[in-house]
């Protein structure tokens, strides 16, 4: 039976040849496996996050100016509303009667 093959050896044997360790070739092909996983994993994984969050600062980053285009042509749409020029109402208060006649609208 198999068992007896095995008992031939003792402990000092069996320990001796479980931790003769591997040939230098092998150990030489799994040290040049890892070197190449790691140089094509670090691009890749440098990439993607780099890649998904350049779309998001650009949208940040470059101004948008269809609000303020929104506006004007709101503003503009009140122009034929406008009164005559009176001193007694200060710029501000031209504005925040401005802001709420687009708020509220003309009824």
């Amino acid at each position: 039976m198999w068992h007896a093959d095995l008992s031939v050896f003792d402990g000092e044997a069996h320990t001796r040849l479980s931790h003769a360790g591997s040939p230098p070739l092998v150990r030489h092909l799994s040290v040049l496996v890892g070197a190449i996983a790691v140089v094509v994993a670090v691009p890749i994984l440098t990439l993607l996050p780099a890649s998904s969050v350049g779309p998001v600062i650009a949208m940040v980053g470059i101004p948008n100016f269809s609000q303020a285009q929104t506006r004007a042509a709101r503003v503009e749409a009140f122009r034929p509303y406008r009164v005559a020029f009176d001193e007694s109402v200060t710029p501000q208060d031209a504005g925040i009667l401005l802001q709420i006649l687009i708020y509220v609208g003309v009824r």
